[in-house]
């Protein structure tokens, strides 16, 4: 996954374009939230021991973007 950057177009769209993908290149928040497929976070949480996760929230429904049913995490560095 490291390697694919998804975006929630929809989720991104509604929020006013406040979504943006988690890219090493930028800096990176001390804290904030995570939304990721629920098959993708297993590794990528994995490709990141630096940050402490916290799951706050699992959809009932898959994305229309991931087809994945998506989990919100709270993070720290």
């Amino acid at each position: 996954m490291s390697n694919l950057i998804y975006i929630f177009i929809a989720l991104n769209y509604y929020l006013n374009d406040r979504v943006d993908a988690w890219d090493e290149s930028k800096i990176i928040p001390a804290e904030g939230y995570l939304i990721v497929g629920e098959k993708d976070a297993p590794d990528f949480i994995k490709e990141h021991p630096n940050c402490q996760f916290e799951e706050i929230f699992e959809s009932l429904h898959r994305s229309c973007d991931t087809h994945q049913k998506v989990k919100l995490y709270r993070y720290e560095k």
